[in-house]
């Protein structure tokens, strides 16, 4: 019953926002606004990008490659420590290596 409830609440709280929330994403894609704009450009600085240069296939291969690498040391990570780490209300411990 409770994960029902908080379907309801997440389908409700969307339903109410939906609006809003789909005009500021609209705005944000179309470059009306700016919120985030003093962390968006030491970003771009560091990556060595902008964002009106166009992608190229071999650099998004290259970023795909990247962000996969990362995402398995970072699951292997958790997945090795995971009997150390808080919020573990099992108290399961570390995936063996075997």
């Amino acid at each position: 019953m409770g994960f029902f409830l908080t379907l309801v609440l997440l389908v409700v709280t969307l339903g109410l926002t939906w609006r809003y929330l789909g005009s500021y994403m609209a705005a944000v894609f179309e470059g009306r606004v700016h919120f985030l704009k003093f962390v968006e450009r030491p970003v771009y600085r560091l990556l060595g990008t902008s964002p009106e240069q166009e992608q190229t296939w071999k650099r998004y291969a290259g970023a795909m490659v990247v962000f996969t690498a990362v995402s398995l040391v970072f699951t292997y990570v958790i997945l090795r420590i995971q009997g150390s780490l808080p919020l573990n209300p099992q108290h399961l411990g570390a995936v063996d290596r075997r």
